[in-house]
């Protein structure tokens, strides 16, 4: 059955990229998933945790875990929200902005390894189909 044969496809390029990426940021503390939600933090300034869980589809707990390592390696900071004073905003410290451009250099290293032998329009292609998969995974998920 071809479904499944491209679920154990997608969880091998998946596994294999994760350990490449947690390779290379050995050295910073932080794994490649803390890093998804650093630099959704950054792509978002101000964005609150449930916003943040939203954002990577991820439940509160794995979210509270992230945002607590990031703020305990003082990578991020969280400024409590007037309009809503049980929210905080969270934002990159000076040093998360430096940890940010290495992490940037990293993932351009990564993807540019990676996708070598595709023409743009491949690539194009591939990401307009993996956003409709990941929209249609959601949709199943939320109606099951």
């Amino acid at each position: 059955m071809k479904g499944i044969e491209i679920g154990i496809l997608f969880r091998q390029i998946n596994r294999t990229i994760r350990e490449m990426l947690d390779e290379k940021l050995k050295d910073s503390g932080i794994s490649d998933s803390q890093m998804e939600y650093f630099m959704v933090i950054d792509e978002n300034k101000g964005i609150n945790q449930k916003q943040l869980a939203e954002k990577l589809h991820v439940g509160k707990t794995s979210a509270t875990k992230a945002v607590k390592k990031l703020l305990d390696n003082d990578l991020i900071y969280r400024v409590q929200n007037e309009e809503d004073q049980r929210n905080y905003k969270l934002y990159l410290t000076e040093s998360g902005e430096r940890t940010l451009s290495e992490f940037k250099e990293v993932f351009l290293d990564t993807r540019n390894g990676l996708f070598t032998e595709f023409s743009t329009d491949e690539l194009e292609l591939l990401e307009s189909m993996l956003n409709r998969l990941l929209a249609k995974a959601i949709s199943y998920k939320n109606e099951h």
